[in-house]
């Protein structure tokens, strides 16, 4: 059977947590910039060069003031709005699923009932604390980690280009009947505005 979910990964997708990293490891990396920095998943070439950074970001990740302070993206509102708006015409859910440590489930909590809120949208939570991220049963998945939409069986995949996944393909994101590599959420709406 076909779901209706529109599955929706926050940090790296909703919530700009590269670019935020940068305010509190800017005293052991010099000049770091955020995302433009990062060209692996888990900083591998940062972490290389500044041993000390894996600690220090395995940190603020079990952090509820700095996981429950991420910034939003400039479009990420008004494009949840459009998105909603798109879903209630066409019979659709949004679901946010997101995977953060035990001690910061309240305030991601918190964080996307505010994003709910201010968008008068309607969307389900799911707040894992799992090693490996368990993916939804969608129709779309918009992720910013290739391992995590290679694990999904949506038939419509968009992965946000980030810093991280810059060498990432359409092929190394798994089987799909559409996939789509795009800067935003304001771009993810405008291709599912064409093709749903």
């Amino acid at each position: 059977m076909q779901s209706n979910i529109i599955e929706l990964d926050v940090d790296g997708v909703v919530l700009d947590i590269h670019n935020y990293i940068g305010s509190y490891v800017g005293h052991l990396v010099p000049n770091f910039i955020g995302d433009e920095q990062i060209s692996s998943w888990g900083m591998s070439e940062l972490t290389a060069i500044h041993p000390e950074l894996r600690g220090t970001i395995f940190k603020l990740f079990k952090d509820p003031r700095f996981m429950g302070s991420i910034p939003l993206f400039r479009d990420t509102i008004p494009s949840l709005r459009a998105l909603y708006d798109l879903c209630s015409i066409k019979g659709l859910s949004i679901c946010f699923n997101t995977n953060v440590d035990s001690q910061c489930v309240g305030v991601r909590n918190n964080t996307l009932d505010s994003i709910i809120k201010v968008t008068c949208m309607e969307a389900n939570k799911v707040i894992q604390c799992n090693k490996d991220k368990v993916m939804l049963n969608s129709l779309v998945c918009v992720e910013d980690n290739a391992e995590n939409l290679r694990k999904s069986s949506a038939p419509i995949k968009f992965l946000i280009r980030r810093g991280h996944n810059r060498t990432t393909t359409l092929k190394d994101i798994g089987k799909y009947e559409k996939g789509f590599i795009v800067p935003s959420m304001y771009h993810v709406v405008l291709k599912l505005t064409k093709i749903l």
